[in-house]
């Protein structure tokens, strides 16, 4: 069963996971308010979402986190 609950995670470990660029592109994507339909799958460690970037269509993403 999905958990609501999003999980807290530190900006310093994704920033250190995906890099600078990538982290300020995204932190820009979600200041902007272009993600939406996210969600948070505590079973599957999967958290989702769609983003509407420069592309005409929304694209869905995920990321799976370990502990």
């Amino acid at each position: 069963m999905a958990e609501t609950a999003f999980p807290l995670i530190d900006a310093r470990e994704i920033l250190r996971v995906v890099g600078g660029a990538a982290f300020t592109r995204g932190k820009g994507y979600a200041n902007a308010a272009t993600i939406s339909g996210f969600g948070w799958d505590g079973a599957g460690q999967l958290l989702s979402g769609q983003v509407s970037g420069s592309a005409p269509e929304p694209y869905r993403t995920a990321v799976r986190l370990a502990d």
